[in-house]
């Protein structure tokens, strides 16, 4: 008998009165019915508390632990038989009337069934005022309070979807109408439904291996692994993994590079500004060493740390892990083509790109991937 494969859970999560309903009535309009369900969570919690949220409000911490695994399990397992992608409404932590500070309520029943959650995100004024504006009785806040509550979410949702493979996206929603905001969603989660979370991690995995291995037979082992349709399969993995280095370029590569130690748990992280930043005494403790990028065009700023690499350690494995590359410079007689045959390194492109961008200095990738290039002209 054939194992189903598990379904893609998405999220759609933020502070009350964000606007996550009217949100999900958009999608529903929007998006196809045949490859889509939708669920509102406190839908589905009261559901599992026998149709009443008071029941759920009124229970102990164990009791709604149980109610809310209960209600992601019901969803994953209608989505697994349909074949369908579910998008549901949630909370991280709630407010209740006479509570003194918020309380956790995400379970780690739903970080088994989660593949990716998108975190809205505004301006402590905005929700403030959308509190205000809302029917349903909600607990006063300043927008003081918004924004630290907010601020503490995110914070603690980071590591967790880190440690669960979870796709986190923050994404800031403030002054834009709900029909912007769920147009920019819908392009997300569609994207998160032809995508298999699990294959770009195959990808970089494999790649990664391949070349190692080429380079010594001390860096890598025969092992029983699942492959990315959750079979058993003989793979590889990294011999003296905590003696391979990940340098993310900060700041767009830390993303991705915490990603990268995901999936290679035991390797060393070291934060780099510039190549100035990797000392001798790093690097003669390193069997090979990871480059992490989310974008790179000429490839400039890399072949700055390959050829410090270079001039510290001439035989040492360099892998380059890169979000997106600009195809032309990887095309024969392109930059990085050039840079990685004359250094014998490898690149590993999750996707390349035909369009051509010149930054105006060292931090305008990073501003315009972390939105604050308003900030850097000032």
């Amino acid at each position: 008998m054939a194992t189903q494969t598990p379904a893609k859970i998405i999220g759609l999560y933020g502070l009350p009165g964000i606007g996550k309903t009217t949100l999900l009535n958009l999608l529903k309009e929007w998006l196809p019915h045949d490859a889509f369900a939708f669920y509102e969570g406190s839908e589905m919690v009261a559901n599992a508390a026998g149709g009443s949220l008071d029941t759920f409000r009124n229970a102990d911490g164990n009791t709604n632990n149980l109610f809310r695994a209960q209600a992601i399990a019901n969803i994953a397992g209608e989505c697994t038989a349909s074949g369908k992608t579910g998008i549901v409404t949630g909370h991280y932590s709630f407010l209740n009337a006479g509570a003194e500070s918020p309380g956790v309520v995400f379970s780690a029943a739903e970080t088994r069934h989660y593949t990716h959650i998108i975190y809205l995100s505004a301006s402590g004024e905005e929700i403030e005022q959308r509190c205000r504006d809302d029917t349903r009785a909600r607990v006063p806040l300043t927008a003081a309070e918004i924004n630290r509550w907010a601020a503490k979410e995110v914070k603690e949702l980071e590591p967790i979807c880190y440690r669960n493979r979870i796709l986190l996206s923050v994404l800031r929603i403030e002054q834009m109408s709900p029909i912007k905001v769920a147009e920019v969603i819908a392009s997300l989660i569609q994207r998160f439904h032809l995508q298999s979370p699990a294959l770009n991690e195959h990808r970089v995995t494999t790649v990664m291996n391949e070349f190692l291995s080429k380079q010594s037979a001390t860096l890598q082992n025969e092992c029983t692994m699942l492959n990315v349709h959750g079979k058993l399969d003989v793979g590889h993995r990294l011999q003296h993994e905590e003696q391979i280095l990940i340098v993310p370029l900060m700041r767009g590569g830390e993303p991705m590079a915490m990603g990268v130690s995901n999936v290679f748990s035991e390797v060393m992280f070291l934060h780099a500004k510039s190549p100035a930043d990797m000392t001798l005494k790093h690097l003669d403790r390193c069997k090979a060493v990871i480059l992490v990028d989310s974008v790179v065009n000429s490839g400039a700023s890399i072949a700055e740390f390959v050829t410090h690499i270079r001039a510290r350690r001439v035989s040492v494995p360099v892998v380059v892990v890169a979000g997106v590359v600009q195809a032309d410079a990887v095309r024969p007689g392109g930059s990085i083509r050039k840079m990685a045959l004359k250094n014998d390194i490898a690149i590993v492109a999750l996707q390349l790109s035909d369009n051509k961008y010149t930054g105006k200095g060292v931090t305008d990738t990073g501003a315009r991937l972390f939105n604050t290039t308003a900030l850097e002209s000032e």
